[in-house]
């Protein structure tokens, strides 16, 4: 600590000496290091220009321009700039989706030695202008494949100002989206999910054009978590970090739809498939029986390999469903060294 305080002071020093002796050097000077943007709505662009001047007696020479959030971007009009001449930061910034104070930074490094680092800070109110009701997205939870499901929200204007709706886009195939009469509550949205056979989050952003001026796009989240009829008690087999020759054991719970279409589920074999080493068999499962609710109990045992690596794969779970003859469940196992023990001295 001490060593950097001499440093420091060394330094000023140098500095000093050198301002009496005429060494010549940059300075940057801004007019201004802060802006407020004042109150905006979402995805509103906003713009400002910050002027600063080479107040010392060499060229300033700006060596990067930075922001520290993809929203907003700064521009430098001229990278050298000559003793007693002005320069121009031009930053635009985005209004955030999410409504309360927003608050970036633009940063300007140069070649002046005092001021090697400048921060330049952006500030807006950002207010919102739309909403859903009753809930403020799309979540359709858990969705059985080859189904399809429909939810119904109200778009709102908060400020109770008239507008149409002049368009709305989803970029999953599996969403669709229609828009009804105006009611008093908003008007509807319905989106309509089509789940197919890939068992997946499906997460989307609808975006609504409108014919407001104040804040013409309206952006709400979509997601849908796809699944079979039959179920797993958890989404991956994970053995965690297992030593070579080593076994691990894990139970999982089986559940299925009402809607399957046998009375009773029954496994008629498990078998397991690495997905680098097609002829290794690592996972092997048995069937132990069912809990008080139904479920049936399955346990599942990972016979590590000699060789260190990350293995994953999949395990089939072969049914009596016609509908869903393989229910899959992946797999992951880290097979480690065991690490040394460190002695004390």
């Amino acid at each position: 600590m001490m060593t950097r305080l001499y440093h420091w002071i060394a330094g000023i020093a140098l500095l000093l000496i050198a301002a009496e002796i005429g060494y010549t050097q940059p300075s940057i000077e801004f007019d201004n290091y802060n802006c407020d943007f004042g109150r905006h709505y979402s995805h509103d662009k906003m713009g400002h220009q910050f002027i600063f001047k080479n107040i010392g007696d060499e060229d300033l020479v700006i060596h990067e321009v930075s922001t520290n959030c993809g929203c907003a971007a700064a521009v430098l009009a001229a990278t050298s700039i000559p003793a007693g001449a002005t320069g121009i930061v031009s930053v635009t910034m985005t209004a955030a989706l999410t409504a309360g104070p927003m608050a970036r930074k633009a940063i300007i490094r140069s070649n002046d030695p005092l001021k090697p680092r400048v921060t330049l800070g952006l500030k807006a109110d950002v207010r919102k202008l739309w909403t859903l009701y009753p809930q403020q997205s799309f979540q359709f939870g858990t969705v059985i494949y080859q189904t399809e499901l429909s939810q119904t929200l109200l778009l709102k204007n908060l400020e109770e100002e008239p507008f149409t709706i002049l368009s709305t886009k989803v970029r999953n195939p599996e969403f669709t989206v229609e828009t009804g009469e105006p009611t008093e509550g908003g008007v509807p949205i319905t989106v309509t999910f089509k789940a197919g056979k890939t068992k997946k989050v499906f997460m989307d952003n609808l975006v609504i054009k409108t014919d407001s001026e104040k804040s013409p796009l309206a952006q709400f989240s979509i997601m849908a978590t796809v699944t079979g009829q039959i179920s797993f008690s958890q989404g991956q087999l994970y053995f965690g970090a297992v030593k070579p020759g080593e076994t691990v054991a894990r139970r999982v719970f089986v559940s299925y739809s009402k809607k399957l279409d046998v009375e009773e589920l029954k496994i008629n074999q498990i078998t397991s498939e690495d997905k680098k080493f097609k002829d290794l068999k690592l996972v092997e499962g048995t069937v132990v029986g069912e809990d008080k609710h139904g479920n049936i109990i399955l346990d599942f045992v990972f016979k590590a390999p000699e060789k260190t690596g990350t293995y994953t794969g999949m395990v089939h779970v072969s049914t009596n469903s016609e509908f869903e003859p393989i229910a899959d469940l992946p797999y992951r196992a880290m097979v480690r060294q065991a690490l040394a023990r460190r002695t004390r001295r």
